[in-house]
C-alpha cells in the first residue's frame, strides 16, 4: 500500500491537510501519514485546539535578543536545515513514503528541505496552497526591510552580487530572503529558483484554486504542465443548498439574537497589529471607527476573530458597539451571510466563491491591487465611504440583489466553491502518479531528456538523482545529498 507524507507542521494547514488526507485515501488506499512539528508522524492530525495569540513565546523573545544580527541568524538557519535534513531522512527511511505534500514551498524549515530531499529520491512532490498569494503582498511584506533591499542598508556590495549571481532571487529590488539566508540556503543546496511564487522550487504540481490563482503562477514561470486547476479542498465543505443556509442563518440568529429582518454581515476582523503592519494603539483606533460602521449599517452583524486572535482585545469595542463576536470559525459562519467585510485575504475569495458579495476596508492605505477589478468585491479606502455603502446595502434590496450577481459573476474567475475540490484534487493525483509510472518504464535516455522535471534516472528499482556536472551551487545535488 502506498505511503504519502503530508507536511503538517503548523496549524494554520491542518484543515487543507484534512482534506487532502481524506481525497488521498480514497484513491486507491493511500496510507497517510503527517508530518508534525517535533518530526514525529502520525496518521491522523493533533486534536484541534485553537491557542489564541498570545505574542511572542520565550523561545522567539530568546531568538530575537541573542540572534540580533543577520549573519549569526542565517549560520543558525542553515544549523536548522541540516539538523531538519537529518531526521527527515530518518523520516523518509522509516515509511518510504511515494509521494510528498506541502502547503508552502518557500517556507524554509522544513516544507523546502523536504522537497528537496523529496527531488534528491526521485519522488514528485505536490503542493496545495491554503492560502492566497501574490508577489504584490510578498513584496508589501518586504519593502520596508533594509536587509531585503539590493540598494538600501548595509552589506549592498554583497546584495548586489547575490542579485546578479541569482536574479530570480529579486523582484522590483528586493531579494525573497534576505542576503545572509539566501546564501546559507544556496550553501544547502535548497534555494528555489522562483522563490516569489508558490511552486518555485520545481515542485512536480502545484494546486491553483482559480484562474486568477493560475495566471500568477503562469507569471512567475512555473510550467503550463505542473499546475492542476483543483479549487480548494478545505473549502468542500462550505457548499452547502439554499435549505442549509437558511437553517446555518436562523441559528446564528438564534444564538447571537440579531434582527432576522436584516441582511446578515460577517465581518473577518482585520489583525493588522497582530502581523505587525500598525501598532496596536493605531490598530484599535482603527478597530472602532470598523465597529461603529458595522453598528451604523443596521444590519445584523457578527464579528469573525482569527483563531490566533486574542478576543479580550477586541470584546470591549465589540460591547461598546453592540456586536456579537462568534464562537465558531469563519468558514462555519459564511455561508449563511449576506455580505462579508474583511480586508486583503484569502476570505474575500471564500465569499465570491459562494456568490456572496464583499466588502474590502483598506484603512492602512496598502492600495493593493487584489481583488480591485474582481465582480462582487467593492474595496474602500477610508470608513467613511465604506459606512455609507453599508448603509445603502442593507437599506436597497436592489442593490442587494445587484452586488448578489456582480458576486455570481465574479465567481466563475475566482472559482465557484461547489464542493468538487477534493474530486479535481484527487483526478490530478492519478494524473500524476499515471505519468509517474509512464517515465519510470521509459528508457533511461527519455527519463532524463530535457523538460523532465526530476531529470532521474532509475537504477536497481529505486531513483538517483542525476549527477551534475558542475561541483557546488544550486544545481548540484551531488554535494548535498
Amino acid at each position: 500500500m502506498a505511503s504519502v507524507l503530508i507536511v503538517a507542521t503548523r496549524r494554520k494547514v491542518h484543515a487543507e491537510a484534512g482534506a487532502i488526507a481524506r481525497a488521498l485515501t480514497g484513491i486507491g488506499g493511500h496510507t497517510v501519514h503527517f508530518l508534525n512539528a517535533d518530526f514525529s508522524t502520525s496518521t491522523s492530525l493533533p486534536a484541534a485546539v485553537l491557542a489564541p495569540y498570545d505574542g511572542l513565546t520565550t523561545r522567539d523573545r530568546i531568538k530575537q535578543t541573542v540572534l540580533t544580527r543577520p549573519l549569526p541568524r542565517a549560520l543558525a538557519l542553515l544549523r536548522g536545515i541540516l539538523a531538519d535534513r537529518r531526521r527527515l531522512r530518518a523520516v523518509f527511511a522509516r515509511l518510504q513514503p511515494a509521494m510528498v505534500v506541502l502547503f508552502d514551498d518557500r517556507s524554509v524549515r522544513p516544507d523546502l528541505v523536504a522537497a528537496r530531499l523529496a527531488a534528491g529520491r526521485g519522488l514528485p512532490v505536490v503542493v496545495v496552497p491554503f492560502a492566497i498569494s501574490s508577489v504584490e503582498g510578498d513584496t508589501l511584506m518586504r519593502q520596508d526591510k533594509p536587509e531585503h533591499a539590493v540598494s538600501l542598508g548595509r552589506w549592498g556590495w554583497l546584495k548586489a552580487m547575490v542579485a546578479r549571481r541569482w536574479p530570480g532571487q529579486v523582484q522590483g529590488g528586493l531579494l525573497f530572503f534576505n542576503v545572509f539566508d539566501t546564501l546559507a540556503l544556496t550553501i544547502a543546496g535548497i534555494l528555489p529558483p522562483r522563490p516569489w511564487v508558490q511552486g518555485g522550487s520545481g515542485v512536480d504540481m502545484i494546486c491553483a484554486s482559480c484562474a486568477d490563482e493560475r495566471s500568477y503562477l503562469l507569471a512567475g514561470g512555473i510550467s503550463q504542465g505542473r499546475i492542476a486547476m483543483t479549487g480548494q479542498p478545505s473549502l468542500d465543505g462550505l457548499s452547502l443548498d439554499f435549505p442549509s443556509r437558511e437553517q446555518l442563518r436562523d441559528s446564528l440568529v438564534t444564538k447571537y439574537r440579531l434582527a432576522a429582518a436584516r441582511p446578515l454581515v460577517i465581518c473577518a476582523v482585520p489583525q493588522d497589529a497582530e502581523h505587525g503592519l500598525v501598532d496596536w494603539g493605531r490598530h484599535r483606533e482603527l478597530t472602532d471607527r470598523l465597529f461603529a460602521a458595522l453598528a451604523r449599517s443596521g444590519a445584523a452583524v457578527v464579528l469573525s476573530l482569527h483563531p490566533r486572535s486574542k478576543r479580550s482585545d477586541y470584546e470591549p469595542l465589540a460591547t461598546r458597539h453592540g456586536l456579537a463576536i462568534a464562537d465558531e470559525a469563519l468558514a462555519s459562519l459564511l455561508p449563511a451571510a449576506d455580505l462579508l467585510v474583511g480586508t486583503f485575504s484569502s476570505t474575500i475569495r471564500w465569499a465570491i466563491g459562494l456568490a456572496i458579495p464583499a466588502l474590502v476596508v483598506d484603512a492602512l492605505g496598502l492600495d493593493l491591487n487584489l481583488y480591485r477589478d474582481l465582480e462582487g468585491v467593492t474595496v474602500f479606502d477610508d470608513h467613511a465611504a465604506f459606512s455609507e455603502l453599508l448603509v445603502r446595502f442593507v437599506a436597497d434590496d436592489a442593490m442587494r440583489r445587484d452586488l448578489g450577481l456582480a458576486a455570481e459573476r465574479g465567481a466563475r474567475r475566482a472559482g465557484r466553491i461547489d464542493g468538487q475540490s477534493s474530486a479535481r484534487f484527487s483526478a490530478a493525483i492519478l494524473a500524476l502518479l499515471a505519468r509517474e509510472k509512464n517515465d519510470n518504464t521509459a528508457p533511461a535516455s527519455a527519463a532524463a531528456r530535457p523538460g523532465n522535471p526530476k531529470q532521474a534516472v532509475r537504477l536497481h528499482g529505486h531513483y538517483q538523482p542525476r549527477q551534475h556536472h558542475r561541483r557546488g551551487g544550486v544545481g548540484s545535488r551531488r554535494q548535498f545529498w
